[in-house]
Formats: structure tokens, sequence, C-alpha cells
């Protein structure tokens, strides 16, 4: 895959504070990237210095290949971005004001902007005035305004702000989309682990102004701990004493009225089962309990694993 994005030991200071603290990660074409972390850990600053909003104090932003600081403009040229709330006229139709924006861009047709509109839900009221939208409408217009111009880079800070379960999944998909089968590069910053698990390829997770780790969603998974087997059986203790007798104590991870939870692979439970059953011991239920990403997100938080 290309490298689209690169920020390498990046810095800024606010009032005297230092808000980003050497940060770096790298965003290649076809992925969805999240940009993960609790409010305030320096998601919206970090984006606003890669849209050149703000000023990096040292470190470097390299986009498509050219220097964020010395080719401002030529880095700038295939990125599209929303941060925080989009903003628009609101006097103006949602239509109008992306004719507006594809006016900084060459090559926009009409065509063009009639398919970022379906593409985001919004031909039926694309030529309603903005003032009468309600938040979600108002983000999924700016996505398509961020879209018009075909980037390969797009950026959206908490683009799930306004939007109903529904809208979610939408744009979640479309996003997904847009990057395995577009090769779009995208960087999507949110605190919601939830929608990042469902999103994203890969996922940066920064705390208080520093990176706690980059890792793939199962990579993350595996930091969470081992998969877990739940039985459902109306004799645990007999199950208890068979396991134990062939060696299989260890397995045994917690013992409830009708239950049992086991920690075994995928490989494993087949043979345990086989070895419950032909003991006379009557399974009801096999459950696997995948390993859960927040354990391993708030463990990282926590300072308990590294990238």
């Amino acid at each position: 895959m290309e490298k689209v994005l690169e920020v390498k030991n990046l810095s800024k200071s606010l009032s005297g504070r230092l808000i980003i603290n050497d940060v770096s990660f790298d965003v290649f074409s076809g992925e969805v990237f999240g940009f993960l972390g609790p409010n305030g850990a320096g998601k919206s600053t970090t984006i606003k210095m890669i849209l050149g909003l703000l000023t990096e104090d040292c470190g470097t932003i390299t986009i498509n290949g050219f220097d964020h600081r010395k080719e401002y403009e030529k880095s700038m040229k295939k990125v599209g971005g929303i941060v925080e709330n989009p903003e628009m006229y609101e006097n103006l139709s949602g239509r109008t004001n992306i004719e507006m924006y594809a006016r900084l861009h060459e090559g926009v047709t009409p065509e063009r902007i009639n398919e970022v509109i379906e593409l985001v839900g919004m031909t039926l009221w694309a030529k309603e005035k903005v003032k009468k939208y309600s938040l979600g409408m108002k983000q999924r217009m700016g996505i398509a305004q961020a879209l018009v111009h075909r980037p390969n880079l797009l950026i959206l800070d908490e683009p799930t702000n306004g939007l109903d379960a529904q809208g979610i999944m939408e744009l979640r998909n479309m996003l997904k989309r847009l990057a395995h089968e577009e090769g779009v590069a995208i960087l999507v910053s949110s605190h919601q682990l939830f929608e990042m698990e469902q999103m994203c390829d890969r996922i940066c997770i920064i705390s208080r102004g520093k990176i706690a780790a980059i890792n793939t969603i199962e990579e993350l998974r595996a930091l969470g701990g081992e998969d877990n087997y739940l039985l459902s059986t109306a004799d645990v203790n007999r199950a208890v004493e068979i396991l134990n007798s062939a060696g299989k104590g260890n397995i045994i991870k917690q013992t409830a009225e009708g239950k049992l939870t086991l920690v075994a692979s995928d490989e494993e439970i087949s043979g345990i089962i086989k070895l419950l059953s032909t003991s006379d011991v009557l399974i009801t239920g096999v459950n696997k309990i995948t390993a859960s990403l927040e354990e391993a997100y708030i463990e990282i938080l926590n300072g308990g694993a590294k990238k």
C-alpha cells in the first residue's frame, strides 16, 4: 500500500501547555485509520495541524510526498476534511454550497456533484437551505463536500456526531467502500470504541497527547486476552471433575450454576465437548466469548500495553 500521510515527531503547545507530544504515525491508501482516544486526548489538535488550521511547533507532516510546511498547497491538493461540525452557508442550499466549494478545484463536473450527494443519501434534500437541515444532514452534506474533488486522503473528526444508528451504519459502510474499493486513505477520529471497531482497519490510540498504541483490530483483541467458551450444562461439578482428571483443569476460568467458562482455542473446544459428552455430561449450549477490545483499550490507556 502507498503511504499517503506521514506524521513524524509532531509536538504542539497551547497556552504554555504541551498538548501534542512527539506524535508519529502513517496512513496508507486503501485503509480506514482510526484515531481513538478520550475527549481532550489531542485528536482534534493533531487533525487541525494536518489540515493546516494550526501550525506545529516541531515535527513534520508529509502528504502525497509533499512537505506540509514547505509545499502546503501541493500537499493539500488531494485532501478532503471536516473538523468538528461542517461549515456551510445557512441561507444557501446544500447543493449550492457544494458547487461553491467545487469552484476551488479543477475538473469537478455537475455529474460529480450529483454523485457525491447521492453517495451520502442527500439527493432529496440537496435543494433545501442548509438552515433547515438537522445536524446529521449537515454532517452528510459536509462529507459530500469533502469528497467532491476526489481526494485520496479524507480526514474526518468525529464524523458520526448527530447521526442516528442508521446514519452511522451508512457512513461506516460508505467509508469502508471508499477505502477498500476506491483506494482512498481515510483518517477518522472518535472517542467511541465500538464505532471504531466496526469501521477501521488499524487504530491509533492517543492519550494525553502521546501515542499509546498503533494496532490492527485483531492485534488489539489479542491484547484483550484469549477467547473464551461458555458451556451450559446441568452438571458443572461433574464437568470440572472430568476436566481435572484429564489434566485440563488449567483451562477452567470460571464456574457458576449451569455455566462453565473455559479458556480454549477453537481447535481444542471440540475435543473438550467430545470428552464431556462421552462421560455422560449433557452440554446444552456452547457460546464463544470473543476477547474484549474494550479491555485492551482500557489497559493501553492505563499504560499496561505497548504499541
